[in-house]
């Protein structure tokens, strides 16, 4: 129902101006109230920037739809204030990683990219230099050869 009918259809009377402010604010409520409920369209924004990503990086992995947990994982970030784009950024800056490049990126899935603290790690630039925590392949064959 327009907001001119839902006036009419109740019989309330206002002068020009009045009406024009009430259209004016259902309007923008209207609108309000739309944005509320459009969490999909993150999901397919963040689906459709993925596989466009995968597809400039020469890389056949494309994803159809996103899993619960990442879509809830990515309902947080978007909550917390990023945009989807700065979280492709961060997956760019994975695609960098030399950890993800040795196992040809099979665990660098959506929802390990729209985990909070793995998303922090690679919006900082981490996929491009080495992070704080050290060499995992240094550590890994350091515990080994010590036991």
């Amino acid at each position: 129902m327009k907001p001119d009918d839902y006036l009419k259809y109740y019989g309330i009377k206002l002068k020009p101006i009045e009406k024009k402010l009430v259209l004016k604010a259902m309007e923008d409520y209207k609108n309000q109230t739309q944005l509320l409920f459009e969490v999909e369209s993150f999901d397919e924004t963040f689906v459709q920037k993925w596989n466009s990503t995968n597809k400039e990086n020469g890389l056949k992995g494309r994803i159809r739809i996103l899993a619960p947990k990442a879509s809830r994982q990515l309902k947080a970030l978007i909550t917390a204030g990023y945009k989807v784009s700065e979280i492709i950024e961060a997956y760019r800056n994975a695609l960098t990683d030399e950890y993800h490049k040795s196992t040809n990126f099979r665990y660098l899935t959506p929802e390990f990219m729209t985990r909070i603290d793995k998303f922090n790690k690679f919006i900082n630039g981490a996929g491009q230099q080495n992070n704080d925590e050290g060499d995992y392949e240094y550590s890994y064959k350091r515990r080994t050869s010590l036991s």
